[in-house]
């Protein structure tokens, strides 16, 4: 389920990375994003919220806390107060 998710993860980041090369580069640091950009990032933002909300525990918390917090997953083993092996499957 945590392979699945990444890999949605993965495939909205990739698409996201797609749009944003698929603009014209103005040259310009610090430009506020486009309407597009903005409404891609949200509706992603929600894609991602809905399907890690239904995973069970302790997935839910596993991906909160690596993905979300940016642990490590040997981070997110002791927090969790079990071995690695165990967070990364």
């Amino acid at each position: 389920m945590v392979r699945r998710l990444t890999s949605r993860v993965n495939y909205t980041e990739r698409r996201r990375q797609d749009f944003e090369r698929s603009l014209p580069d103005s040259g310009v640091e610090g430009v506020m994003p486009s309407v597009e950009q903005i409404a891609l990032r949200l509706e992603t933002q929600g894609q991602l919220a809905r399907a890690v909300s239904q995973l069970s525990e302790p997935h839910r918390t596993v991906v909160y806390l690596h993905f979300f917090e940016g642990l490590k997953l040997t981070q997110v083993a002791e927090q969790l107060g079990t071995s690695s092996s165990t967070v990364r499957t």
